[in-house]
């Protein structure tokens, strides 16, 4: 995968920064190329990751970008916090939170990040 052009800087601190980057990560998918259902997933994808930064360590930050990798086409997505820390495998697995919640984020996180990149 290769990252083409600059990525979008966004802050995380509040509830509007996470709607800021669902609807940059929906228009970047369409301009990619992406259909309405990949794109919804792009969006889902960055809203579940930057709604963790809020709730787990109430501030961070995000870039959003194009990708390709030989003629496919995508969005680059990376979200970053300097909260506590947490485990990376036990976190993936649905049902784990610390926080309250269902816990099935990250995993489902995963498993539309995998399925996009295999398709």
């Amino acid at each position: 995968m290769e990252v083409i052009g600059a990525c979008e800087p966004f802050d995380l601190d509040d509830a509007a920064d996470v709607g800021a980057v669902r609807r940059r990560s929906a228009v970047l998918a369409a301009a990619a190329g992406l259909d309405e259902v990949r794109a919804g997933e792009a969006a889902l994808i960055a809203t579940e990751l930057a709604s963790n930064v809020l709730r787990h360590a109430q501030r961070g930050g995000a870039v959003l970008g194009h990708a390709r990798d030989g003629e496919r086409r995508g969005v680059v997505i990376a979200v970053w916090d300097r909260g506590p820390g947490m485990d990376i495998a036990a976190c993936l697995r649905d049902g784990m939170s610390t926080a309250g919640t269902r816990g099935a984020g990250l995993g489902a996180v995963a498993r539309r990040a995998r399925a996009a990149a295999a398709s």
